[in-house]
């Protein structure tokens, strides 16, 4: 028996509509490696991916940045429990602190945005690139292929009539 190549329908049970990769379309799904997922990437697409990468990394920083100077205001108010410094020394230096906390936020919030959009752009012109690929392929094909298609709308439409 041949193998078949396509998808095929199987016949048991619950599964009779379901559709199952054969033969070479699982070998190559198996070998699917990181660089596939940017197989569609062209030059015009580095742009957006790099900002959105350098965006990501500078807002994930963040974070951290704001547990260190929280940790500062917290060392602020222990010195201040111990009587190292005096109410208003606190007062002046928790200011400092907060301002820069509240810059920090601001910061972390242009960040996300930007980073969010960027990824967004990113992920619209791989699915553009995808789409005009996959069209320009289904335009190279000859009409006989489209016409020994197994599965398919054409085939349930045929079955219709």
């Amino acid at each position: 028996m041949s193998e078949k190549v396509g998808y095929s329908r199987m016949d048991d049970g619950d599964r009779a509509h379901d559709l199952e990769a054969s033969g070479n379309e699982n070998a190559s799904a198996r070998r699917a490696t990181w660089q596939s997922l940017f197989s569609f990437t062209s030059r015009i697409h580095a742009l957006p991916f790099l900002l959105a990468l350098i965006l990501s990394v500078a807002s994930g920083i963040i974070i951290p940045a704001l547990a260190v100077f929280l940790g500062e205001i917290f060392d602020l108010f222990t010195s201040f429990g111990t009587g190292k410094i005096s109410g208003s020394d606190l007062v002046s230096k928790v200011s400092r602190y907060g301002i820069l906390l509240s810059g920090l936020g601001c910061a972390s919030g242009i960040l996300n945005s930007l980073y969010y959009g960027l990824w967004l752009t990113f992920g619209e012109l791989q699915a553009k690139s995808t789409r005009e690929k996959l069209f320009d392929g289904m335009l190279d094909k000859d009409m006989d292929w489209y016409d020994m298609r197994k599965a398919g709308i054409d085939t349930l439409i045929s079955r219709l009539q």
